[in-house]
């Protein structure tokens, strides 16, 4: 069979990809750490469970405009207003299956081919397969954006006539990074002064655990020239419901409408009733509930972490995930061939058990995605495992 050459160019997700192996090691019967799903493993409150029992009993299973049920447009659009102190409306506001849905949506709708996206490196690898599809061209950054030195400087020196788009994903997925306000508004003011847009990913905006705000005061007079994408997958784990939301400009939302017309036509009618439901209980309680065990797991492993030779990381301000850098020419003790970010993870599953995300899934050559969703023991215990193979392995001097 003869296949396109877009389809022959996009790859498998990486992050998935370290998920569905240890996934596959686990049935095999392999004692398996997994810390590399983004995919907090919990209860669902009874209320989330009736919701959909009710959707389906009240024979919910019809079809909705493309753009989705208009009531829950109403609610997410008065959420995002409550979060940006802009006063959004229904129209501002259309549902999609998941933040991917969404994010390719996006760039389907604003890029012709040649089109440039700026992403800040360590960028989540589906940024740049969706951009290609969508005929353009991704332009980063080697600088680490966890650090704050001059990244809007490095920005605006990459944009050039053909550069449409900023991709901002805070907080950062993999490094937990949340832009700071004065970061936020260079970025803002660097959008107005080219005539580009930035498309803002938040889905990890419930799970921030210093003083800063995703959608700081600094860029409200700026909002114009955002375009939100947003999933209930992270924070109300609910990650196979695949439910999530653009908020932007009326114009390109009724643009993506139309491409969702003739694509995947509305999403899930029972889940969307759903969420309607939910979201009108108080969510919060049970979102903060797990923001707590999260924070618990983010500290320990910081605990656990810190000071290790070799091994470095920032902090993250928020998320699901700490990132570790390494030098992988460090491991003299490996043969030279799996020397590398991806040959480390790979022994590092079959030597000692623990799955984690090579950094080659974010455009990085020395970084390992470490999840902290897994139950606290087994995080600690993952970790010692990989801080027993890092000190084993790591002869710098050699």
């Amino acid at each position: 069979m003869l296949f396109s050459n877009r389809i022959l160019s996009i790859s498998d997700s990486k992050t998935s990809e370290s998920r569905i192996i240890a996934a596959q090691m686990k049935k095999e019967g392999k004692n398996i750490i997994s810390l590399s799903a983004g995919e907090i493993d919990t209860m669902l409150p009874d209320y989330f469970k009736k919701a959909v029992i009710d959707s389906l009993n009240n024979e919910k299973q019809i079809y909705l405009d493309a753009a989705g049920l208009p009531a829950l447009r109403n609610k997410i659009s008065n959420i995002v207003s409550l979060m940006t102190g802009r006063e959004y409306q229904m129209e501002n506001v259309i549902v999609t299956n998941g933040a991917k849905h969404g994010l390719s949506s996006v760039f389907f709708a604003l890029l012709n081919p040649g089109d440039e996206v700026i992403i800040p490196k360590p960028f989540w690898g589906t940024y740049e397969e969706q951009v290609n599809m969508s005929g353009g061209k991704v332009v980063w950054n080697n600088d680490d954006i966890s650090s704050e030195n001059g990244i809007n400087d490095v920005i605006e020196s990459l944009i050039t006539k053909n550069t449409r788009l900023i991709v901002i994903n805070t907080p950062n997925n993999p490094t937990g990074k949340i832009f700071s306000s004065k970061e936020m508004l260079e970025i803002a003011k660097i959008a107005v002064k080219h005539d580009i847009y930035i498309l803002l990913d938040i889905c990890y905006h419930n799970y921030i655990y210093i003083e800063r705000s995703v959608i700081p005061d600094s860029i409200k007079e700026y909002l114009d020239r955002f375009i939100i994408v947003d999933s209930f997958s992270k924070s109300f784990a609910i990650t196979g419901w695949r439910i999530g939301y653009v908020c932007g400009n009326q114009k390109l939302i009724k643009k993506i409408r139309s491409l969702q017309s003739h694509t995947t036509s509305n999403v899930c009618s029972l889940l969307q009733y759903s969420m309607l439901r939910i979201l009108e209980n108080d969510y919060h309680k049970f979102i903060e509930l797990n923001k707590n065990i999260m924070n618990k797991n983010r500290l320990d492993a910081i605990k656990e972490l810190e000071n290790t030779l070799g091994l470095n990381f920032i902090a993250p301000d928020g998320g699901f995930y700490i990132y570790l850098t390494i030098d992988p020419d460090s491991y003299k003790s490996l043969d030279k061939d799996i020397r590398n970010i991806s040959g480390i993870c790979n022994i590092l599953l079959r030597e000692k058990g623990v799955s984690v995300t090579p950094g080659a899934a974010f455009g990085d050559t020395r970084g390992i995605r470490i999840s902290l969703c897994s139950d606290n023991k087994e995080l600690i215990y993952g970790l010692r495992k990989i801080k027993e193979f890092h000190l084993s392995n790591y002869l710098p001097y050699y």
